[in-house]
């Protein structure tokens, strides 16, 4: 890459109320991003490195981002769902519940037995021992995780996993190739990125992706859970897009009820792409030219209370449901 490059970290922890070197952290991987976005841009444009300079407090502050965000004309919605958060156990501890999505919320409230609000949960959670309640719950596929000092970390078995692995590992999985970068006036200029995570770290690449010019699609489903403030604070510079699944089964249903085919189903086997050529309709987009099928309904033709899949994809009846 480019040896060298020259860079500059200002300022020391702590900035926020942690004992963790959360600030003096961002600003390392700031400025590695730094280095390598000059890096690809020497490269791109045969010009001398830059110097890249972070400042460890403003480094923290952006790891709250979504603390700034503002809605113009709305209201900020809450980034935590009100049962989530540390509760005092029966043996004095504290242990942290986490309920963002709603299968964790109710599967919290399902096993503890009691209401959904903050006062009945801790009331609930108050008659188990900590390290009981934490190994219950994550053998439900549950969020909890009990407090613990950091001698008490070092001895548990994930800690000792940690241990063995490296700072940072890349992994090859598969072989291409060499390409030259896109032209274009950002280091990552021509650079095309479907973004399919969830949840902060892997959407926060894809954000950084975008910042220095790369064209990225955020795929998600409205059948999906999500925390609105994440998804806001990650969504900058990306195109978004919802993909809406449906079984072979609905899709015939449809067709036939709108008189485009008669054929029975029930002995049909799926069409092959050369036999559906003659319907298949292509659209240029910024990841190449598109094939598809042409909409068949009105979105407002849709009832309104089919709002998500009442089955897992390829079990269901072929008709909705009422």
């Amino acid at each position: 890459m480019v040896a060298n490059c020259d860079h500059l970290i200002t300022g020391k922890d702590p900035i926020l109320l942690s004992p963790f070197l959360i600030g003096e952290a961002g600003a390392a991987a700031l400025a590695a991003v730094g280095y390598l976005s000059s890096a690809l841009w020497c490269l791109k444009s045969n010009t001398p490195p830059q110097r890249i300079t972070v400042a460890v407090k403003e480094a923290a502050i952006a790891q709250r981002s979504h603390e700034y965000i503002r809605v113009i004309n709305g209201k900020n919605e809450a980034l935590w769902n009100p049962i989530s958060g540390f509760y005092e156990t029966k043996d004095n501890r504290w242990i942290q519940l986490h309920c963002n999505f709603p299968q964790h919320q109710e599967g919290v409230i399902s096993f503890l037995h009691c209401d959904n609000n903050r006062t009945s949960v801790e009331k609930a959670v108050s008659h188990w021992q900590a390290s009981v309640l934490e190994e219950q719950l994550s053998n439900l596929g549950l969020c909890a995780a009990m407090v613990r000092t950091p001698d008490e970390w070092r001895l548990h078995p994930q800690s000792a996993v940690i241990d063995t692995l490296p700072l940072m590992e890349i992994i090859k999985i598969g072989d291409s190739e060499p390409e030259p970068l896109p032209s274009g006036n950002r280091p990552l200029s021509g650079i095309k990125v479907l973004d399919l995570t969830r949840v902060i770290a892997d959407p926060v690449c894809g954000k950084t992706l975008a910042e220095h010019g790369a064209t990225v699609m955020r795929i998600s489903s409205p059948q999906l859970p999500f925390i609105l403030p994440l998804v806001m604070d990650t969504g900058f510079g990306k195109l978004s897009a919802y993909l809406v699944r449906v079984s072979l089964a609905q899709t015939a249903h449809w067709f036939k009820q709108l008189g485009r085919v008669t054929t029975d189903f029930s002995q049909c086997e799926i069409p092959t792409r050369e036999q559906l050529k003659d319907i298949l309709m292509q659209k240029q987009s910024a990841f190449g030219e598109l094939e598809f099928l042409p909409p068949i309904l009105k979105m407002s033709e849709t009832p309104p209370y089919l709002d998500k899949m009442p089955v897992p994809l390829g079990s269901d009846e072929p008709k909705w449901p009422l």
